[in-house]
């Protein structure tokens, strides 16, 4: 471990213990460490007391005006975010400590932030119904106090929540809100990170990919105006400056920032097909991923092609462990979509079962995923999703030697990904379609005869065969 490393870990010692200072002089006490199982334990009491307690009571709850708890509430809603980015496993008790005050004390606006965090927890627990109970109630305590300084970070959490409740599409203009929202209070931070979070979001819900490339290239003009570096690392990470990204990773030591850069790389050489690659960023994707006590947007992402890949790497080795991991990605995408938005994740769930089939042998199985997968991707404005199942459709039909279907779903796969704006992929996916199905140069008849066994293939397929100098 480097020095940067050591010198993160005496910070945060430090700050740990000023932290505890502090809120022992305003008679608040934050237990030093806890197992996984004493926090379950805490969260599970905590919730069951607030079983106990209506929406409308708590909105009708007391104000706090012991003025000691009103100043442990503003520290501790402030170190919320800090402790979640520096000891995850401290974060769950700064929250319930939050709302134990609340109950005890009185409401205060500070205890919208304590509410999002435990909704987050409940979510990220499998709960999303029980979570998305606390994520309204803060925005409607947000409503009641007008309490401008935390409606940046208030919009940021509620719409991470809500981001598997409603369609992508939808709550990510919620982001914009919450941009407006924190520019107002002057509170830079989180407006950047509202800002990040909308044009990360663009990404996932497919948008075509030239105006996802302006957003970023807006955001980080932002961020850079406002000199905000964690948003800015992020954007560096989404816009592939490896290099620089490496060196500045690796010096920092930030497993946050390591998890999205592996992420990243395991997701485009998936997309590539790039088999040695794809293993490897998913061997150091897997051994920086943190656990979280709160479920945040991208969690969903990562789940989704952790699975993908971890099936895929599975039929390459037939290492059980790889199985397994599939699976419990697979199960994370289940909760969710059985829970959450079906809009969101039921095309997920198929195409992650067609793996999986496809993996154990099961052929019949798969094929009826496979096609749910593209028809509920294509229905639900998935571009990039019905492109990446199209395509991993073709593959399973090469490998049980349906070369029609296969080239069926390739063509179409091509199509999505025209339409999404990948000029990359459809080059090479095109290059592959030659080489695979008609040798280097494809001659007319070939095409015809490649056809004739598949019925309605996509017109932008022909087109393209006809320009194939420009690409």
């Amino acid at each position: 471990m480097g020095k940067a490393a050591y010198s993160m870990i005496e910070e945060e010692d430090r700050c740990l213990h000023h932290m505890n200072y502090v809120l022992s002089k305003l008679g608040v006490d934050i237990p030093h460490s806890s197992s996984r199982e004493q926090t379950l334990k805490l969260i599970s009491q905590t919730q069951s007391t607030l079983d106990g307690i209506s929406d409308s009571t708590l909105l009708s709850y007391h104000t706090l005006s012991d003025y000691k708890k009103v100043m442990a509430m503003k520290f501790l809603a402030k170190l919320e975010h800090s402790i979640q980015q520096t000891n995850t496993s401290l974060q769950p008790l700064v929250t319930i400590k939050i709302i134990q005050l609340t109950i005890e004390h009185g409401m205060s606006p500070m205890s919208a932030i304590g509410f999002a965090y435990f909704g987050g927890m409940l979510a990220e627990l499998g709960d999303l119904r029980g979570g998305h109970r606390y994520s309204q109630l803060t925005k409607a305590l947000l409503e009641k106090y007008q309490c401008n300084e935390i409606a940046g970070e208030v919009f940021f959490l509620s719409t991470e929540l809500l981001s598997y409740i409603e369609p992508l599409q939808v709550t990510n203009e919620y982001r914009i809100q919450g941009q407006a929202a924190a520019m107002t209070a002057g509170d830079i931070h989180w407006a950047c990170m509202n800002k990040l979070m909308f044009t990360c979001t663009l990404l996932w819900q497919g948008a075509n990919l030239s105006g996802v490339r302006e957003a970023f290239t807006n955001a980080g003009y932002f961020a850079k105006e406002h000199d905000h570096r964690t948003s800015l690392y992020y954007m560096f990470t989404f816009q592939r400056s490896i290099s620089t990204l490496i060196e500045s990773l690796i010096e920092n030591q930030n497993p946050y920032q390591l998890v999205i850069f592996y992420f990243h790389k395991m997701f485009i050489s998936l997309v590539f097909n790039n088999y040695d690659e794809m293993k490897h960023n998913a061997e150091k994707f897997l051994e920086f991923r943190m656990p979280s006590w709160f479920l945040l947007s991208g969690h969903a992402v990562h789940a989704f092609i952790g699975g993908l890949v971890s099936f895929r790497i599975f039929r390459e080795t037939r290492d059980p462990l790889w199985a397994q991991r599939g699976v419990q990605f697979k199960e994370r995408i289940r909760t969710w979509k059985d829970q959450g938005s079906l809009w969101n994740f039921e095309n997920k769930i198929f195409l992650l079962e067609a793996e999986e089939f496809f993996s154990n042998g099961n052929v019949e199985k798969a094929k009826v995923c496979y096609e749910n997968a593209v028809l509920s991707a294509r229905a639900h404005k998935f571009v990039h999703e019905e492109a990446l199942a199209n395509e991993l459709a073709g593959i399973f039909y090469l490998d049980i030697g349906n070369r029609p279907m296969a080239f069926k779903n390739f063509t179409d796969a091509h199509g999505a990904y025209f339409k999404w704006g990948a000029c990359a992929k459809v080059a090479t996916l095109f290059a592959y379609m030659q080489d695979t199905f008609w040798g280097v140069v494809p001659s007319t008849s070939a095409i015809v005869e490649e056809r004739s066994d598949v019925s309605q293939s996509s017109s932008l397929m022909t087109d393209t065969l006809k320009r194939r100098p420009s690409l």
